[in-house]
């Protein structure tokens, strides 16, 4: 998916509701990585049983619509968007949606929702989307 000059970056945390198994949210990731590509939004989700992390990246008409269909979805809560703005470049320009399943990165992301925006929450967003393995990653997606 191609940069454009006003590309706009959204990132947010939530709790994700105590009944989801990792099947439903691949589901879930599947439907929103085919319905992302035909609206030009690009991005990485990563859950870990317990909380949500996902960043967001295309117009900001489509990511802000996106982001309140998300913020109304009942399996999760505690949506928190702690980054979000105008961005250079895509970080997952080629996904719909990157899915993570990772147990490891649910410490940290409890942490991480607490946090206000600054160097600490920066370093977190890194390693949580950023420095996350390929192996990682869920390859049907």
């Amino acid at each position: 998916m191609p940069n454009t000059p006003s590309l706009y970056r959204a990132v947010y945390f939530s709790t994700a509701a105590p009944h989801l198994s990792p099947a439903e949210v691949h589901g879930l990731a599947t439907n929103a990585s085919r319905a992302n590509w035909r609206e030009g939004v690009t991005g990485s989700l990563i859950f870990t049983g317990g909380h949500f992390a996902q960043w967001l990246e295309g117009a900001r008409e489509q990511v802000q619509a996106l982001l309140h269909r998300i913020d109304a979805d009942p399996r999760h809560s505690a949506m928190k968007v702690v980054h979000d703005g105008l961005a250079e470049r895509r970080q997952f320009g080629q996904w719909g949606m990157r899915y993570v399943y990772n147990l490891d990165l649910d410490d940290l992301l409890d942490t991480a929702h607490r946090l206000e925006n600054g160097p600490a929450l920066q370093d977190a967003l890194r390693r949580i989307f950023l420095d996350t393995q390929l192996d990682d990653l869920n390859p049907s997606i």
